[in-house]
């Protein structure tokens, strides 16, 4: 067990070991044997009801991808603390009002997105408002993104990353909902607060429409 899922499932809220976690650790059962087959609601209330399994499960197939997630939104050190926290908090939360859960990836997007909002305006350092059309959203690209060929050139996906983030904020964080996270227009409207996935659509073609207008920075 990696030092970053150690201090969440040895830890509670307030930071201390406790003897209930130390009880379920370490695992007996594979989760990605376990959960391979299962729907997003099947875990979910798996993970409601108590199994260890199913939290981890979430938590290894999407640490990752919050943790690239919050330092897009955060562009600080802080990301990692913010979603340990988040998961710690989750864990503790299971069988505790959550409710039913389709969409497991929109959810947890949804809930840390809300998490690194309220933890920057607590942030005694920042003097203004946190809103999603304030914050800075960058967009970088690593090997695995899927939006860039890997056969372009260093200078050319250089190009198309500086197109990106002149574009709005809301603009830059619908595509990289789209095109990072491979979300569907009603995910990317449940995690970004939008009134539809119409409404997410439109944000998306007018984002592109933008691009476009600088092709040439696409051209290979």
């Amino acid at each position: 067990m990696d030092k970053r899922k150690e201090h969440i499932f040895n830890r509670n809220k307030d930071g201390e070991s406790t003897d209930q976690d130390k009880k379920i650790l370490p695992f007996s059962e594979g989760p990605e044997e376990v959960f391979a087959h299962k729907t997003d609601n099947e875990i979910w209330r798996s993970f409601q009801s108590g199994h260890e399994g199913a939290f981890e499960w979430m938590y290894n197939h999407y640490f990752d991808k919050l943790y690239a997630y919050g330092t897009q939104l955060t562009q600080n050190e802080h990301a990692e603390d913010i979603i340990q926290d988040f998961f710690i908090d989750l864990r503790l939360k299971r069988g505790k009002g959550l409710g039913d859960v389709a969409n497991i990836k929109a959810y947890l997007f949804k809930s840390f997105r809300r998490r690194v909002f309220r933890s920057l305006k607590n942030n005694k350092f920042l003097h203004q408002e946190i809103s999603p059309e304030v914050l800075n959203f960058y967009v970088t690209f690593s090997h695995e993104t899927q939006l860039v060929n890997s056969q372009l050139k260093e200078e050319q996906k250089q190009a198309i990353e500086k197109a990106i983030n002149n574009l709005t904020t809301r603009q830059k964080e619908v595509i990289y909902h789209y095109f990072f996270e491979d979300m569907d227009y009603k995910s990317i409207a449940d995690v970004m607060g939008l009134s539809s996935a119409k409404t997410a659509r439109d944000l998306m073609y007018k984002s592109l429409s933008v691009l476009r207008s600088d092709r040439d920075n696409f051209q290979v």
